[in-house]
């Protein structure tokens, strides 16, 4: 962190936040991006000239174009568009000027927090107080987060309607991505438009993460790709009702923001009480692969990330033809044993059966004997009937209900839905709105039963498939994506949930060759190769599977436990390949020394064979031998046109650079197929 006359810098590798922290008005953003250097060693007053040059004019009676954004907006200070802080107390109040009083900093150079200020503000007329922290982390997100207190201590609250963080964008990003597009299937699926002057919006209230908000909210340079353009992002990590804004002005100012989104009256500040929203986090790259990066590596030096490593996991499905009773299921247990699966989980209706004829033990114990793990799906509703699991009101009967499953059961594991939709809004006294009451419900359920159970593992099974819920992201080791019907879709919720989740926080599964409405079928090396790159996971009968399939199985589970060490602690990769129906995707270990590509066929292109594809993320004066890796290495179907160097057991050898920017030869592939190429260096 440098700093000069009011002046901070934040950096981390290849990105820098410069601060306006002078005079007493609240911080302003002087620069978010790439990185800009260490620019008090560039000159004595390189920071106060990187002000000058940001500095407006103002009018006559002081007005005039607003100056470098503040990191909450004030009407205050010349800025029309959304206000930082939106409230009042019996209508007076609702506009703010807040005052400094103190700055504190903090350098953390061995913590994930790299650089650390807090901001102590008032307003003495509006009787309101203002902390703002403010982070720039190892990692390279810029973190920050807001309390206001109300320090009137007279009969009059003040009523809280919104608290907004916001972040600039320059003049050049002109397009936006959301990372979601309300609709199942198919979510997660990018929506580009053009950044135009006005608020771009989007909000959810439905309590927890579903269909309404974005994953990410995006701007960037026009046509930016994984590995081009310039890029900035933006997300509140807000377990509840949040929304994020993306708002250009005619007078030059674009930003990006978000915070919680409060229902109407639920927060009323008492004299001397406080609120404290969530953190708004953003993060830069040169690509869409650079921004993802940085949440990956911040989410992996995290307290809750699974450090040991994501075992196979069997998931015996209640909704379909596989077995339920517990003569089924054993028999299930050993198959799924046989072709190296690590856990087996028992889901929904199956887990109540069980219960009821005493079956659920006796099956555990089996499981365990097998060397698997044991895990439970349990269907919320099963457990307290008539009652939602946010609800304060069932906290202790479902605290109660999973504590005595857990431990009775020696579960292992649980795969636990805290998700319903909001279907009410007045939970409170007198009917008042309660939501944020019903989601820290729900997740303090969560705290309160790993408390209680500290090796006890869990995933939620649905937020990676509407949206994922930060409050859920901070107590589980993972979360569902796209059902096992379809690994197109797989591969789709993959390739955009993974901007923000690295892959062993993605539960995939290998399905049922059968897949979509029209019950189109996808080759077994389509499935497990999708599944992959993410927590790998299998819900199929294996009872019922061909001999010969299941083998073919245990090569791919044989395979993954290789490659997870790779997989799940390297660097994403993505190839911005022309044709949008081939897709070229991978990992590459954290010291460059190797890397695992898939190129995956998703449907017919307009060219009928990818060419050449670019193997991104190497290191560029490195030499690689690079050839393809089975299982999965061979694509199934016709082969007319495939390179030479495809069937030469040396493969080929280039250096890094080459792969990047020339690429190799691609095999002819069909829709719905995918083969795998290891990278090694040499």
């Amino acid at each position: 962190m440098t700093h000069s006359g009011g002046l901070l810098q934040l950096r981390a590798p290849g990105t820098s936040l410069v601060l306006d922290c002078s005079g007493d008005r609240l911080p302003r953003v002087l620069h978010w991006g790439d990185d800009l250097g260490d620019l008090e060693s560039t000159g004595p007053d390189a920071l106060g000239a990187l002000a000058a040059a940001s500095a407006v004019r103002p009018g006559p009676d002081g007005a005039g174009t607003p100056g470098p954004l503040a990191l909450l907006p004030e009407y205050a200070a010349g800025r029309y568009g959304t206000p930082g802080l939106t409230g009042h107390r019996d209508g007076a109040d609702f506009t703010t000027a807040f005052t400094v009083r103190a700055i504190r900093t903090v350098r953390a150079p061995d913590l994930p927090r790299a650089h650390q200020l807090t901001v102590d503000a008032v307003d003495a007329r509006a009787r309101l107080g203002l902390v703002l922290e403010v982070e720039m982390t190892g990692a390279g997100l810029v973190r920050q987060r807001a309390t206001l207190v109300n320090h009137d201590r007279g009969e009059r609250p003040y009523v809280l309607a919104g608290l907004l963080l916001a972040l600039p964008v320059p003049a050049h990003a002109t397009e936006l991505l959301d990372l979601t597009t309300g609709r199942q299937p198919g979510e997660q699926g990018p929506r580009r438009y053009a950044f135009t002057p006005g608020t771009h919006l989007r909000e959810n209230r439905r309590e927890f993460a579903g269909l309404d908000p974005t994953l990410l909210r995006v701007a960037g340079e026009p046509g930016f790709g994984f590995r081009t353009g310039e890029v900035w992002g933006l997300r509140p990590a807000c377990g509840g009702d949040h929304h994020t804004l993306a708002e250009r002005t005619p007078d030059g100012v674009s930003l990006l923001g978000g915070g919680e989104t409060l229902p109407a009256g639920e927060v009323r500040l008492g004299g001397g009480e406080s609120y404290t929203g969530p953190w708004v986090v953003g993060s830069y790259g040169r690509g869409l692969d650079e921004l993802a990066g940085r949440f990956h590596r911040q989410l992996r030096a995290g307290p809750r990330h699974p450090r040991r490593p994501r075992p196979v996991t069997l998931t015996a499905r209640d909704d379909g033809p596989g077995p339920r009773d517990v003569g089924a299921l054993t028999a299930l247990a050993d198959a799924a044993a046989e072709v190296g699966a690590e856990r087996f989980v028992l889901e929904g209706r199956s887990v109540d059966e069980a219960v009821r004829k005493g079956e659920l033990r006796p099956l555990a114990d089996h499981v365990h004997t097998r060397g698997m793990e044991f895990g439970l799906a349990p269907a919320p509703g099963s457990l307290l009937p008539g009652t939602g699991p946010g609800q304060p009101a069932a906290h202790e009967g479902l605290l109660a209900r999973l504590d005595a499953l857990v431990r009775e059961h020696a579960v292992d594991h649980l795969v636990w839905d805290p998700h319903p939709d909001l279907v009410a809004a007045g939970l409170g006294p007198a009917g008042a709105a309660g939501a944020r009451t019903r989601a820290a419900a729900a997740h303090r359920l969560l705290d309160d039963l790993r408390r209680r159970h500290p090796a006890l593992e869990i995933a939620s099974p649905s937020s990676g498939e509407d949206g994922v819920d930060a409050g859920v992201l901070d107590r589980a080791e993972g979360v569902g994506t796209a059902g096992p019907a379809d690994p197109l879709e797989q591969q789709r919720v993959h390739r955009w949930t993974g901007v923000l989740l690295p892959p062993e926080l993605l539960v995939a599964r290998v399905g049922p060759s059968a897949r979509g409405p029209a019950g189109h079928t996808a080759a077994l090396d389509f499935r497990a190769g999708t599944a992959l790159f993410g927590h790998f996971g299998i819900e199929e009968d294996l009872t019922a599977a061909p001999p010969g399939e299941r083998a073919r199985l245990a090569e791919w589970v044989a395979g993954y436990k290789a490659l997870r060490p790779l997989l799940h602690s390297g660097t994403v990769v993505h190839g911005d390949h022309p044709d949008p129906a081939s897709w070229v995707h991978g990992v590459v270990a954290p010291d460059r020394s190797q890397a695992l590509y898939a190129l995956v066929r998703m449907a017919t292109g307009v060219m009928s064979a990818a060419g050449q594809v670019r193997l991104p993320g190497l290191d560029p004066a490195a030499r690689y031998r690079v050839r393809p890796l089975l299982p999965g290495g061979r694509p199934e179907g016709p082969r007319p046109s495939d390179p030479p160097w495809w069937d030469d057991p040396y493969g080929v050898e280039l250096t890094g650079r080459t792969l990047a920017v020339a690429g190799v030869r691609a095999p002819t592939l069909l829709p719905g197929h995918l083969v795998l190429l290891e990278a090694h260096a040499r």
